[in-house]
């Protein structure tokens, strides 16, 4: 059985469909040299065992067999998939179902799941779970080479064909971070062999990197923030990827919610100058539900997202909650926090002032003017940027000793580009910082010795002192 174990692998689980009575799928690849059967071989979740079997009349344009020549692939549907099922998938190739009414006891996010052959040894393992899958998204494996899981980036996954986040590349993305408003990524090394080779980062500027990668191992590169765009492409080997940096704020916003009534909504605003791919991001709440977004969204337009079309959006508490948004790689672009006392309860929803006040500041929110809010269009309580200009923020203000501190300020745009500094209480300077003109987002480190610290910007006709107390 050796042989077999070594060549059979999961290639895709489908355990969060859409329709959770008939949408899951299992998908097979043999990686070997030779046709293997899976006749007799069996499939469980840990609490129930079902035998795989053949279709007796396939549909159109499907073949059912047990037999898996090498380099093809092979879906184990869930039977009730072919009797009226509220899913469509458009399946392609051989497809096999198992003995029960379902694979397993019915797959959910936190399963592993066991290919079994009849001597009842273990062929083949899925043992990578993601507990935040989004609804009618799949997990895919990254390469046939390696054991490394991702999130289909399509709904309803690829059954039967490449998967969308196929890269031969052994070289993948392990993070990515911001550090003091320099970008920081970790690559791995996927293979047994050292890689000599140079990463390509396309932003401001175009880099090249020359990068040194040990066998599974990892390694950094770090971007400095003037060379960053909103959208930084990077390049090694096989591996391209497209990230998106919260280099200035706005760029994409939650600018209204509605909380109190049914249905809930969260809605939000794109400030850049790009269309938005928004399936890159995600939205979390306070307990840690995520929500995967979907759809484009153009420069300076809004996007909701309704409990009534969207079944994975959190549930709002009336009471207080905190929402997060972020990219795919967990990159933070806004924050959400209220309590009722904020103002949206009944058909009054929760707008924000302007889309360029920092969003977890309690000043930038107010109740709407109007019953049903102001979905896809300008808040009823929206103040011209013009207005609020001159405005600093610190979040938070009181930190811990070593924590980050985030500074935003709205200045006019007329003016230089800002310098700021950090005092101690005898009127020593700590740190000296220099952000863009009109508005900006800087960050730093509070310092470890506790007590009161002045911050000073100044620029070209205009200067303002605020502070934090370090925890």
């Amino acid at each position: 059985m050796l042989w077999i174990a070594l060549s059979l692998i999961f290639n895709e689980v489908m355990n969060n469909p859409s329709d959770g009575s008939c949408g899951e799928f299992i998908e097979l690849y043999n990686g070997g040299s030779d046709t293997i059967s899976l006749a007799g071989m069996g499939i469980t979740d840990g609490e129930d065992f079902d035998l795989i079997t053949t279709l007796s009349n396939p549909p159109f344009g499907l073949t059912s067999t047990y037999s898996i020549p090498p380099g093809q692939l092979v879906l184990i549907m869930d039977p009730d998939y072919f009797d009226a099922c509220t899913v469509e998938y458009p399946l392609v190739g051989n497809v096999l179902i198992v003995d029960d009414a379902s694979i397993g006891n019915g797959l959910s996010l936190t399963d592993s799941i066991y290919l079994i052959a009849p001597s009842g040894d273990t062929v083949a393992r899925f043992e990578k779970p993601i507990p935040s899958v989004p609804s009618s998204r799949s997990l895919e494996r990254l390469n046939y080479s390696t054991d490394v899981w991702g999130i289909s980036e399509v709904d309803g996954g690829t059954p039967g064909r490449v998967n969308s986040i196929y890269s031969p590349s052994p070289i993948t993305i392990d993070s990515v971070y911001l550090m003091d408003s320099n970008l920081v990524i970790r690559l791995r090394n996927l293979s047994d062999s050292t890689i000599e080779t140079q990463a390509t980062v396309m932003a401001a500027e175009t880099l090249t990197i020359p990068i040194t990668l040990p066998p599974l191992d990892t390694t950094s590169i770090l971007i400095e923030s003037p060379i960053l765009s909103f959208r930084t492409t990077l390049m090694v080997d096989s591996l391209r990827e497209s990230l998106h940096i919260p280099t200035t704020y706005p760029l994409l916003i939650i600018n209204e919610i509605q909380y109190d009534e049914n249905p809930e909504w969260i809605e939000l605003y794109n400030g850049s100058r790009d269309t938005i791919d928004l399936s890159r991001f995600y939205v979390r709440d306070m307990a840690g539900n995520v929500m995967w977004l979907s759809g484009l969204l153009p420069p300076d337009t809004f996007a909701v997202f309704s409990a009534s079309e969207y079944p994975d959006l959190p549930s709002l508490n009336d009471n207080y909650e905190s929402l997060t948004l972020r990219s795919k790689w967990g990159l933070l672009f806004d924050t959400l926090y209220y309590s009722s006392s904020y103002g949206g309860e009944g058909p009054y929803t929760l707008e924000k002032i302007n889309p360029g006040l920092p969003g977890m500041e309690r000043s930038s929110w107010s109740g709407s003017l109007i019953a049903g809010g102001t979905p896809w269009r300008k808040n009823s309580i929206f103040l011209n940027a013009g207005k609020l200009e001159g405005e600093v923020y610190l979040e938070p203000r009181y930190p811990a000793g070593g924590q980050d501190v985030i500074l935003t300020y709205n200045l006019p745009a007329s003016a230089s580009p800002v310098r700021i500094y950090l005092f101690d209480d005898m009127g020593r300077q700590i740190l000296q910082m220099d952000g863009p003109a009109g508005r900006g987002i800087v960050r730093f480190r509070a310092p470890a010795r506790k007590g009161i610290y002045i911050i000073l910007l100044k620029t070209d006709g205009w200067r303002r002192k605020e502070w934090i107390r370090v925890r």
